[in-house]
C-alpha cells in the first residue's frame, strides 16, 4: 500500500522502492485508484490524506488548489472531493451555497426539497441519497456531469412520465428497496450512456414501456430481483435493444427477446448465467 507518493523523482516511499518501479508503474499511465492524480503528469499520484493538508505535493500545487478553500459542509465529513453527511439537517445551509465536491453521500437526513442538492453540488459525479425518506425524485436537479445516481432505501412510490430525461452522462441508476408501485410509460428518456438500472425489492404492480420506444440500450443491465409482478406487458422488452435482464421471476424471462441475456443474479456488471429457460 502506498501511503505517500508514487513515481516522484526517485523518492522511495516503500522499503523496496516498488513505488518507483518503472517496470510496473512508472513506465506506463497510472490508474491511481483511491489516490489523487496530479494534473501535471500521468506518472504521479499522492495519498488522499496529502490533499488539502497545507503542503504542496503536486508540481502544479493542484493538491492545494482553490477547492481546498471552500471548507467542508457544516455537520459533515470531507476528504478531498468527497463529502459524507449523516444524521444531520443541511437543507437550509445548502440553499445559499455551492460546493465543488464530486462524490456526495447523504444518508438518514430529512431532505424535504431534494432539488436543492443538485444545485448545491453542480460538479457531482456520484450522488448517494440513502435512507432519507425521499418520496419524489422527478424534480431533482441533475448536475450536468452526474454518472451515478443512487436513491436506494427511500420511500419512492412512483416514477412519472419523463421523470429522468436527457441525462447524457448518467451510467448507473439505483432505485432498489423503495415502495415503487407504478412506473409510468417513458419515465426514462434519452439516457444514452446508461449501463445499469436496479429496481430490486419494490412492490411493482406492472412492467411496461419504461424507456422511450426503440431506445438503444445495448449496454444496459436491467435488474428486477425479488419483484413478482401482477401485470406483465408481453411487449415490455420487445422494443428495446438491451444487454441483459436480471430477475428472480422466471416469468419475465419468458418475454425477454432471444438475443437478450436473462439471468437470476449478477456480480457488479459481470453477469452470472442461470438455468432459466425461455418458453414459447
Amino acid at each position: 500500500m502506498y501511503h505517500g507518493h508514487i513515481c516522484v523523482m526517485g523518492k522511495w516511499d516503500c522499503p523496496d522502492g516498488a513505488d518507483e518501479s518503472k517496470e510496473f508503474l512508472c513506465g506506463t499511465q497510472l490508474y491511481c485508484k483511491q489516490m489523487f492524480h496530479c494534473q501535471s503528469s500521468m506518472r504521479k499520484c499522492i495519498s488522499l490524506h496529502n490533499v488539502c493538508d497545507g503542503f504542496q505535493d503536486c508540481p502544479l500545487n493542484d493538491d492545494e488548489a482553490h477547492k481546498c478553500e471552500v471548507g467542508c459542509v457544516v455537520g459533515c465529513e470531507c476528504l478531498v472531493h468527497a463529502v459524507i453527511c449523516s444524521y444531520t439537517c443541511i437543507q437550509s445551509f445548502l440553499a445559499f451555497n455551492t460546493f465543488p465536491y464530486v462524490f456526495i453521500k447523504i444518508q438518514s437526513c430529512a431532505i424535504p426539497q431534494p432539488d436543492i442538492l443538485g444545485k448545491a453540488f453542480l460538479e457531482a459525479k456520484v450522488f448517494q441519497l440513502n435512507k432519507n425518506n425521499l418520496t419524489n425524485i422527478c424534480n431533482f436537479h441533475f448536475p450536468p456531469g452526474l454518472a451515478v445516481f443512487n436513491v436506494e432505501n427511500n420511500m419512492l412510490v412512483s416514477l412519472k412520465t419523463h421523470c429522468i430525461i436527457n441525462k447524457d452522462l448518467l451510467i448507473k441508476l439505483y432505485l432498489s428497496n423503495n415502495q415503487i408501485q407504478d412506473l409510468e410509460n417513458k419515465c426514462f428518456v434519452n439516457l444514452t450512456q446508461l449501463a445499469l438500472v436496479k429496481l430490486d425489492n419494490n412492490p411493482l404492480f406492472q412492467l411496461g414501456g419504461l424507456f422511450a420506444p426503440y431506445t438503444n440500450m445495448s449496454k444496459v443491465v436491467f435488474s428486477v430481483v425479488n419483484i413478482f409482478l401482477h401485470d406483465i406487458d408481453v411487449k415490455a422488452f420487445s422494443q428495446y435493444f438491451m444487454r441483459a435482464v436480471v430477475t428472480s421471476d422466471h416469468h419475465i424471462c419468458c418475454i425477454v427477446p432471444d438475443n437478450v441475456t436473462c439471468t437470476q443474479k449478477f456480480l457488479g456488471l459481470s453477469l452470472v448465467q442461470t438455468s432459466f429457460m425461455k418458453t414459447a
